[in-house]
């Protein structure tokens, strides 16, 4: 026979009527705890995770049986289906659509391939056209934020206002006198080039896959961040990480087009076709379409019969999909990193032409 002992944070109460807990969930012994108390337990460590998704269930009388002991695991269950239906509709995707703001993210499965040359210089040509752009840095390696600040302007902005990363929580803390957590406003830094605002990225997002293993809708957390931003920019411009995490996803579940830039070389080439695949089946399934702007070709090097071959083979393969302006390699893109400005501000011509032409 199992030894009766008081449940686990439980504490009893005299004025209740003890209530049997036996076929409780997550009790292993015979025990007895009052009618407040077990109220008390089934709701605040759900209310508290999920709140306030879950104060329409809260109020509801828990059913009992005919012998009047209570129905737990329907109890449970109803609980628990009302607070995630309440949570799904609350994030719902219609409820943050981009009406008036344009999205483009800038993605490849393979690094090294001018992503982030082409979302900084895309981002200032658009600025410069007049055009009101914010760049997010997507990309843990923040090779685009560098592109636009230096070092310690970014470690003081990021312990002072922080980085995309506290909106994905993982910067986050919790103390005594509440969370810390930023608004996307609050993370902005303006006028990085004319007419262009940054959303700087940070390291943490090397670990954001294990650290929202359990979230809820983490796919969308950028869409619901960046939505009080539709109409305040003409163009949000992504640079993202080379790979399918969460920090992408979360771009192309925003997105209302994608740019795939790629080198002529034999391993920047592959997984094109699977990328694309995948994106349609990502945008499918969060019921967010987005359009693809094409396939680019850039940092082309010298002519060569191996790179006209692979340039030859992608036309042929994707159409008219490959766009007719093609990146070449130039120092002066490299260079204008290194002094955080943008192609335009180089005396290059030919990198401008080929910048503003794509």
């Amino acid at each position: 026979m199992r030894e009766s002992v008081p449940a686990p944070h439980l504490p009893r109460c005299r004025s209740c009527t003890p209530v049997p807990t036996s076929k409780l969930p997550g009790f292993g012994v015979d025990t007895t705890v009052c009618d407040a108390s077990l109220r008390s337990w089934l709701d605040a460590p759900v209310e508290r995770r999920l709140e306030p998704w879950l104060m329409p269930a809260i109020s509801m009388e828990i059913p009992t049986r005919s012998d009047g002991l209570y129905n737990f695991p329907n109890y449970t269950m109803i609980r628990f289906v009302s607070a995630y239906v309440s949570l799904i509709s609350e994030i719902s995707m219609s409820s943050f659509k981009f009406e008036k703001t344009k999205l483009l993210s800038c993605v490849n499965l393979k690094g090294g391939v001018g992503k982030t040359a082409l979302a900084v210089n895309f981002s200032a040509y658009c600025g410069k056209e007049g055009k009101s752009v914010l760049l997010v840095d997507l990309d843990p390696q923040t090779n685009a934020t560098f592109s636009c600040i230096s070092v310690e302007d970014w470690q003081d902005h990021s312990e002072k206002k922080g980085t995309v990363a506290n909106l994905f929580g993982t910067r986050a803390q919790t103390t005594a006198a509440g969370s810390n957590s930023k608004e996307a406003a609050d993370l902005i830094i303006e006028g990085v080039f004319d007419g262009v605002d940054l959303l700087p990225s940070h390291l943490d997002l090397f670990t954001i896959d294990l650290d929202l293993g359990a979230q809820f809708a983490r796919e969308t957390i950028i869409r619901r961040a960046l939505a009080p931003l539709d109409g305040e920019y003409d163009l949000i411009v992504f640079d993202c990480p080379p790979n399918l995490t969460i920090p992408t996803q979360n771009a192309l579940a925003c997105s209302t087009h994608y740019v795939v830039p790629v080198s002529p070389d034999f391993l920047s080439s592959l997984g094109i076709a699977l990328l694309q695949t995948r994106v349609q089946e990502f945008s499918d399934a969060l019921e967010n379409p987005i359009e693809s702007a094409g396939i680019l070709l850039s940092r082309v090097g010298r002519p060569s019969y191996f790179r006209q071959q692979t340039k030859g083979t992608l036309r042929a393969e994707f159409g008219d999909e490959v766009l007719s302006t093609e990146i070449t390699e130039r120092s002066s893109v490299s260079e204008s990193a290194a002094k955080r400005c943008s192609v335009f501000g180089m005396n290059d011509q030919a990198a401008k032409t080929e910048f503003t032409d794509a």
